[in-house]
């Protein structure tokens, strides 16, 4: 039983392959895009006594870093993720990272060229409702939260989202509805995923992708569940989902954006090399519940 945030288009084939690779048979969960990631960390930890699934596969880490926290993991150190670099291993080998994507920018019509962070939202030459970005209380609309909280500082990181909401800059339930508000035309600029953007310029939307000043590598994440009732074949899923063969499907089917694995093609995107804002899990976890609490008041408000 696997338990996945990732969207059941790009998982279900690399799951079906794994069936057919191991003669193991996969039941999957999945999650739905307003409350990505988000109900299956509540239904885990509800479980936490009486496991169900074996396997957590999380399309960011932010939740995987909070239910680490809660002991909800077992080690395991896949031999596929041995030359991964070290942010994406855990150190306590609870969860290993694969498959990043980017944060990126979408607009129709093209934007004027200029390099656009995160912090300028606000001083943009847009209307507020003109922009949009994703909820930052879910998926990695959370991640992108909790590691400006971690860079920023809690005062400066909550100012920055205050901003955006003074300016009125929209809220969307997910990356998915930004990126069809911005090929719509009922925004100008959206903050999204690659994989998102990816998929719209595939479909033939004539949409500008582009990436900020500094971004985000979001990598997925898988666990094996601690008190996982068939913990050996759940390690030999999470052999799979680490492996080149699942890094290529992934890249080619436009979920993944970059490669861990020598030989696997380039992502979808034609995007020079980005400048990655560094991110230490352990400090955007020490953060992730200030900035959900700080964040999720001043929304409501």
């Amino acid at each position: 039983m696997v338990y996945t945030s990732v969207d059941q288009r790009h998982a279900e084939p690399i799951l079906d392959a794994f069936e057919k690779r191991s003669g193991i048979r996969v039941r999957a969960v999945y999650d739905v895009e307003a409350t990505k990631t988000t109900g299956l960390a509540n239904r885990i930890l509800a479980e936490v006594d009486r496991p169900v699934a074996d396997v957590f596969w999380n399309g960011e880490m932010v939740q995987t870093l909070r239910l680490k926290a809660h002991g909800a993991f077992a080690p395991y150190a896949s031999a596929q993720a041995k030359d991964f670099p070290a942010e994406f291993r855990d150190p306590d080998a609870k969860w290993t990272g694969f498959g990043p994507r980017y944060r990126v920018w979408m607009s129709v019509p093209a934007f004027p060229p200029r390099t656009i962070g995160f912090e300028d939202l606000a001083k943009l030459d847009l209307p507020g409702n003109r922009i949009a970005i994703s909820m930052p209380l879910f998926g990695t609309g959370s991640f992108q939260a909790a590691a400006l909280f971690a860079r920023l500082g809690d005062e400066k990181a909550a100012a920055l989202y205050q901003s955006y909401l003074d300016k009125g800059v929209r809220f969307a339930p997910g990356n998915a509805t930004v990126r069809d508000w911005v090929v719509a035309g009922q925004v100008t600029l959206g903050l999204t995923d690659s994989d998102d953007a990816c998929g719209a310029i595939r479909k033939g939307a004539k949409a500008h992708v582009f990436l900020p000043r500094e971004t985000l590598a979001i990598p997925q994440t898988v666990a094996l569940i601690a008190g996982a009732p068939h913990p050996e074949t759940g390690r030999a899923l999470i052999d799979h989902l680490l492996g080149p063969d699942t890094e290529r499907a992934l890249i080619e089917s436009g979920f993944a954006q970059v490669a861990l694995h020598k030989g696997s093609p380039p992502g979808c995107l034609d995007l020079p090399a980005p400048k990655v804002i560094p991110v230490d899990p352990k400090t955007i976890a020490e953060h992730l519940d200030r900035a959900h609490a700080d964040l999720k008041e001043r929304i409501v408000r």
